[in-house]
């Protein structure tokens, strides 16, 4: 991504600089707010970005709607209102053994859902035809993925018509995935530089 002179941004971080892709998006997200990095002034857009995370950045960007549910955690714990806030909205659950496991990190599969579960726009229960080559119509995040295709949030062409719901997302784009769910709900559309 090139941005012209008259649109240079700042560098929002050390380590998020120009010529990285997601320049713009980690830079309005930390322009409004949303995030703060790390201590040494860095973002690592590259690390892998766990479940805990994931949701401290959503909540703070995100403001979905309010529902109630109710759940115990430890108060200590860096991560307890975030993680309680999408408790009580229903946006998460924890595991079979009855633990959240905020170490885990998230894919793009569940990132497409926690993130369009928190906007709070319906999602289609059915789908007529695959939003992307790897998704089948039946497959339980094809209706996320379906928005994600019709919103532009993650580019068919940049993955030979794929989606790839199991890759591991690093902080970087979840930080644009984030970024073009709040720009795509007032009409913007992302498409590939050439």
């Amino acid at each position: 991504l090139t941005v012209p002179a008259a649109l240079a941004l700042e560098a929002p971080f050390s380590d998020v600089t120009e010529g990285n892709t997601h320049l713009v998006s980690i830079s309005y997200l930390k322009n409004h707010g949303f995030i703060s990095g790390y201590d040494d002034g860095t973002f690592k857009p590259d690390q892998e970005i766990n479940r805990v995370e994931a949701l401290k950045m959503l909540m703070q960007a995100v403001k979905g709607p309010q529902t109630h549910n109710t759940a115990q955690m430890n108060l200590e714990d860096w991560f307890y209102e975030s993680v309680l806030q999408a408790w009580e909205n229903y946006l998460v659950k924890g595991y079979p053994d009855g633990l959240f496991h905020p170490e885990k990190n998230i894919n793009l599969a569940e990132s497409l859902k926690i993130v369009l579960s928190q906007e709070g726009k319906p999602i289609p229960q059915t789908i007529e035809e695959p939003p992307y080559n790897d998704v089948p119509t039946d497959e339980w995040y094809a209706g996320y993925a379906q928005v994600s295709k019709d919103r532009t949030l993650f580019l068919e062409s940049r993955n030979g018509g794929n989606l790839n719901a199991g890759e591991i997302m690093d902080r970087g784009w979840f930080a644009e995935l984030i970024y073009r769910t709040i720009k795509s709900a007032d009409g913007t559309r992302f498409a590939r530089a050439t």
